[in-house]
């Protein structure tokens, strides 16, 4: 054991979000650690320019909406976790437009666009648990949502 810390009371939800980054961040752990429990590593919200402490700040739909329609690929989406995933297209304005669900190891294929932002929830937990940013080289391509968060 590297490390003991107790407490004198309970630690609340924000605090441990905090205290798991402090940790994260100490021991190197960013690109393992998720600190507030949204399912994204800290590296991935650091570079997506999210809070890493705060679970409702999330690289799913922060700052993120689909911008032009110019430059279409065609893409086969993989669920490779162990629960329906409900899928959605982020439009112009950032909302969430259905684009069905998808059931694990299903694959399914849709055309969209370069600046069309994607995002994948659990059905049962209403946690988004990936989200795809489209990008020409991934034209044909199967991307497989396992842990799967950027492009």
């Amino acid at each position: 054991i590297a490390e003991i810390l107790i407490y004198d009371k309970a630690v609340s939800d924000n605090n441990r979000y905090s205290i798991n980054h402090y940790l994260a961040k100490k021991w190197g752990l960013l690109s393992t650690v998720d600190s507030d429990d949204d399912n994204f590593s800290d590296l991935i919200e650091g570079q997506k320019g999210t809070s890493l402490t705060d679970p409702q700040s999330n690289p799913c739909f922060t700052n993120r909406r689909s911008i032009s329609w110019s430059s279409s690929i065609s893409v086969k989406f993989h669920n490779d976790f162990n629960t329906d995933l409900k899928m959605y297209w982020l439009n112009y304005s950032g909302g969430l437009h259905s684009m069905g669900n998808i059931t694990p190891g299903q694959k399914v294929s849709y055309n969209t666009y370069i600046t069309h932002p994607w995002a994948f929830v659990d059905s049962q937990t209403s946690k988004c648990v990936a989200y795809y940013d489209p990008v020409n080289s991934d034209n044909g391509k199967t991307i497989n949502l396992t842990n799967y968060s950027g492009n």
